[in-house]
């Protein structure tokens, strides 16, 4: 979600800077800078940051628990189907 609040910023300040011109641009850049500067959203993005790490890494552990079960069931397809390939071969 705030991933997409973000590209909608930027946008939005890119087509306000493109219609009103490079001061104005330069202007919307300046106080987008001095915003990210700020201590507090900082400390919110390290908050983010740090959520958003702890997501990824249980998201890592699930997705690898499926993907041994996954390998577990491509071998037992790969054995099945080499066996089938034997049956018919003979």
């Amino acid at each position: 979600m705030g991933k997409m609040w973000f590209v909608a910023g930027v946008a939005v300040g890119y087509v306000l800077g493109a219609r009103a011109g490079r001061e104005t641009y330069d202007q919307i850049a300046r106080t987008a800078k001095q915003i990210w500067e700020n201590p507090t959203v900082q400390e919110a993005a390290g908050v983010v940051q740090a959520q958003t790490s702890k997501l990824v890494d249980t998201a890592r552990d699930k997705v690898g628990l499926t993907a041994d079960k996954l390998d577990t069931t491509a071998d037992k397809v790969d054995k099945k189907l080499a066996n089938a390939q034997g049956r018919l071969a003979s």
